[in-house]
């Protein structure tokens, strides 16, 4: 039992599915380990961890070897960082936009220019809602 004063973070387990992207499409049934998340990142059980691989969001704040937390969900919201897959071919890791007719994956590295995509092409796998970095 705690006492006045005291507190406890807790934590609880995610399903870690690998680093990410890796040039292939994400499968979601493939969990290679479990990682503990602490709690006050707020983040619910369905969720689940990629390990970012590569340099290409590092403009974005998503720095080689950062876990990503991953709130799965098939919709996003414009600016969000997205998990989407491209032709049901390749998955990718980009910020999400949508305009009329069209929806923009992007990141802030100048070096990588925008996708832009018919809404048929973009399956959204998951939205970003934490990331974990060790220093």
């Amino acid at each position: 039992m705690m006492q006045d004063g005291e507190f406890s973070l807790g934590s609880f387990q995610l399903s870690f599915l690998g680093e990410f992207p890796n040039g292939k499409c994400l499968d979601k049934k493939q969990i290679i380990s479990r990682i503990t998340v602490p709690a006050h990142l707020n983040v619910s059980q369905n969720n689940f961890v990629l390990k970012m691989n590569g340099h290409s969001m590092q403009d974005d704040g998503l720095l080689h070897g950062d876990l990503l937390v991953i709130a799965p969900s098939s919709t996003a919201n414009n600016n969000q960082i997205v998990i989407a897959t491209i032709d049901n071919v390749e998955t990718v890791i980009k910020q999400f936009e949508q305009t009329n007719d069209l929806i923009i994956l992007s990141c802030k590295n100048p070096d990588i220019k925008p996708m832009i995509f018919d809404p048929s092409r973009i399956k959204i796998v998951g939205v970003l809602v934490a990331q974990m970095r060790q220093y």
